[in-house]
Formats: C-alpha cells, structure tokens, sequence
C-alpha cells in the first residue's frame, strides 16, 4: 500500500475538523484555544484548510492505491 501517511495526515486532518468544530474553537499560535466566537475568521479558515487538506490527503491515497 502506497502513500499510506497520506491515510493518516487526511485522516488526523478530518479528525482535528470535527474536535474543532465540537468543542466550537481552534488553536491560535501564540494565543492558544480561541472559540468560534472570539475569532470567526480564523476559526473558518482554519477549519476550511484542515478539512481540504484532508479530503486532498485521503483521495490521493485513494488515486494511488486503487484507481491508478
């Protein structure tokens, strides 16, 4: 199985996507954990990446392993 750390950051990605949008917050370098409220706009781009990075992460797994 090829690429299979792309597994496991996409999935580590997704994970850190639901905590974050669980516990309504994300952690701000510097700062620490900030909610949703104090910070929305980091809060939405953080989320946005983290979850981007994951389905990126996850369907190039996929791509080299089974559809290649």
């Amino acid at each position: 199985m090829k690429g299979l750390s792309g597994l496991l950051i996409g999935t580590f990605c997704l994970g850190y996507v639901a905590y974050c949008v669980l516990k309504s917050g994300t952690h701000v370098r510097g700062k620490g954990w900030v909610s949703r409220e104090e910070g929305p706009t980091t809060f939405m781009f953080s989320v946005g990446l983290y979850a981007v990075l994951g389905v990126l992460s996850i369907g190039w797994f996929a791509y080299e392993n089974f559809i290649r």
